[in-house]
């Protein structure tokens, strides 16, 4: 009561961010920086695997393997490596997914099969760069990196999706604004 509305802009400021904190920011993240598929393969997940990605041994995935570019030009730089873990359910979605570059997984999951992704779990972690993915990213091995891992939910609490991102230090920044409460 007695806050009032202000206007700041009519359209989105134009230019690069990583401010997310709506699923479909997230989603705009995707149509801003383009999807190269490096690999898929169908899995079942390992007692490791399971471990690394908090879910039951046993669990059958769709894994595709990508890199995120700044834009969609030859020249464009590498922002992070993703490995997406799919509900293998959703299996066939690959095909879309290489013909859909610049569409999140979790959106194409939502448009093909009716599941709205109602919520999504973040855990940042810091991580020195792997060697694996270093020439990949354009980065040095052992440097300063963030892995953001995602879990998607559908309305119902089941997870469909599980992406784990490794982005060099210097291209990613998260930003967080906190409040006071006035109660």
């Amino acid at each position: 009561k007695n806050v009032g509305t202000r206007v700041e802009a009519t359209r989105p400021a134009a230019g690069f961010t990583q401010s997310i904190a709506t699923v479909d920011e997230l989603a705009q993240f995707g149509a801003r920086h383009v999807r190269v598929v490096r690999g898929t393969e169908r899995l079942v997940a390992d007692l490791a695997l399971a471990k690394e990605l908090d879910c039951p041994g046993g669990t059958r995935w769709l894994h595709i393997s990508s890199l995120r570019m700044e834009d969609a030009t030859p020249a464009a730089r590498p922002i992070c490596w993703t490995d997406v873990y799919v509900d293998a359910a959703f299996g066939d979605i690959d095909g879309l997914v290489r013909e859909s570059p610049e569409t999140l997984i979790s959106s194409l999951i939502e448009a093909r099969y009716g599941r709205a992704i109602t919520r999504i779990r973040q855990e940042v972690d810091a991580i020195l760069m792997p060697a694996e993915l270093a020439g990949e990213l354009q980065a040095e091995v052992g440097s300063p990196a963030l892995r953001i891992t995602r879990r998607y939910y559908d309305a119902a609490g089941e997870l469909l999706e599980i992406s784990r991102s490794i982005h060099p230090a210097s291209r990613f920044t998260f930003s967080m604004e906190l409040s006071r409460s006035r109660e």
